[in-house]
């Protein structure tokens, strides 16, 4: 099931990782083309889209190895979802940070909004702070004090990294 799965434009749907059934349930709404900005190799994903007939695009970003999307990608992904024929299907793993500054930057370089709209309704207002940082981090076991303050760092690392990733964005569109 697909998580935080946004419909952005008529060309454009934004959300989490989606499942191997997902591809398909995409495809039937129109995706042609799904772009990943996961560092995850998704290989059920992959071969769910060559099933289908859906084209595959990864992009792979990770914060927390401070490989940030720069202007030139942003402006790769907004090209290949303005060229596609049908929609476009953009995700990270959990569909909130990466996803949401690459569908910001996709709506402020085709001119659909401003950076302070665009930050507002597709950030802050998409659920880009606020949230349980790590889908994975959620599924271990509550009760176990190391698991408990492992969890606590993983989510603070995560913090900062979705922190750096946002300063990022900021200094790429207001210089």
């Amino acid at each position: 099931m697909i998580i935080n799965k946004h419909i952005v434009d008529n060309k454009l749907i934004r959300g989490s990782r989606p499942g191997f059934r997902d591809v398909y349930r995409l495809k039937k709404e129109g995706v042609t083309q799904i772009l990943c900005i996961s560092t995850k190799t998704h290989l059920m994903e992959r071969a769910a889209c060559k099933l289908v007939g859906v084209k595959f695009i990864r992009h792979a970003k990770n914060a927390l190895e401070h490989t940030f999307l720069n202007l030139n990608d942003f402006k790769t992904i907004t090209s290949q979802i303005q060229n596609n024929n049908g929609k476009s299907y953009l995700h990270c793993y959990s569909g909130l940070h990466r996803t949401a500054e690459c569908t910001a930057a996709y709506n402020i370089l085709r001119g659909a909004k401003s950076f302070r709209q665009a930050v507002t309704e597709d950030i802050f207002q998409k659920n880009y702070f606020g949230k349980k940082y790590s889908p994975a981090a959620t599924e271990i076991k509550k009760g176990d004090r190391l698991i408990t303050r492992l969890k606590k760092e993983h989510n603070n690392k995560i913090r900062i990294a979705i922190a750096n990733s946002f300063r990022n964005f900021v200094g790429i569109f207001l210089k």
